[in-house]
């Protein structure tokens, strides 16, 4: 379980350097709204559908809740297509960021949790989100989801496996400060949620940086540093010693060092 009110700060404080510094968050949001566009489409023709057969004379359109919208990267892929975005965060700053950044028309910020969503049920037509829900309770937020989702609504998201940073847990006795659930796992506890699962794939990438360090700062740069106050500081000897350890076993010849991660991409509906 993750300490909420040190990931509330922790992401707060990262909000100014976050864009410039998630290239592999921009990457994954990418997946994510390719997968809900594909999804989505297919919920458009069935709405279309059912609107023919009931003489509808229009189809509102449809709601998206992106769950953990930091600074707006997976609504900003989405917000041409036509649907009403709601963003909702834990950081009060990354939703200034975002807000700052996209125009959000037909739809809301707020400030929340994933684990309490401030939303009626059955709100919304889909619930996306990438790389967010490893920092709450998946049976909580699975439940929250499905909660606030109409009927047959769609569940698609990102989310990062067990095997994510492993090499910084065994050099440095720390690893992602997340709950990584297995693909195994996460598959289970959507369908005791109320899900079905229509697609599913994990994909484990490398990253290099320079140096252990420079993973480090990344890391602090995105919210998601795992470094506890023992080791911070350049010239702490435990992170001295787990530089020297890191670059001899996880070296990437003339790219520095290498960094693992697990990324499950899910895209569920709620059972009627």
């Amino acid at each position: 379980m993750t300490d909420k009110s040190a990931t509330k700060k922790s992401f707060g404080r990262a909000a100014r350097t976050y864009d410039v510094y998630a290239t592999l968050q921009r990457e994954v949001a990418g997946v994510v709204a390719s997968l809900l566009a594909r999804f989505m489409r297919e919920a458009a023709l069935v709405t279309l559908e059912a609107g023919a057969t009931t003489g509808a004379q229009s189809i509102p359109p449809l709601s998206i809740l992106d769950a953990g919208s930091g600074t707006g990267a997976l609504s900003a892929l989405i917000k041409d297509d036509g649907f009403r975005i709601f963003g909702i965060d834990i950081a009060l700053p990354m939703l200034k960021c975002a807000r700052a950044s996209l125009p959000w028309t037909g739809g809301r910020l707020s400030a929340g949790d994933l684990e309490a969503l401030p939303y009626k049920d059955a709100s919304f037509d889909a619930v996306a989100s990438s790389l967010a829900l490893q920092w709450s309770a998946p049976e909580l937020s699975f439940a929250e989801a499905s909660r606030v989702l109409r009927p047959s609504g769609l569940f698609v998201f990102s989310t990062l496996g067990p095997a994510t940073l492993h090499e910084l847990r065994e050099c440095l006795g720390t690893g992602a400060p997340a709950r990584l659930t297995s693909m195994d796992e996460t598959l289970c506890l959507l369908e005791s949620s109320g899900f079905e699962t229509v697609f599913s794939e994990e994909n484990t990438v490398m990253k290099s940086y320079p140096t252990l360090r420079d993973l480090l700062l990344t890391l602090k740069h995105i919210g998601a540093s795992p470094v506890s106050k023992d080791c911070k500081g350049p010239g702490s000897p435990l992170l001295k010693d787990a530089e020297t350890e890191y670059a001899g076993r996880f070296a990437v010849d003339g790219r520095g060092v290498r960094a693992t991660y697990e990324l499950i991409y899910i895209a569920a509906r709620r059972k009627v």
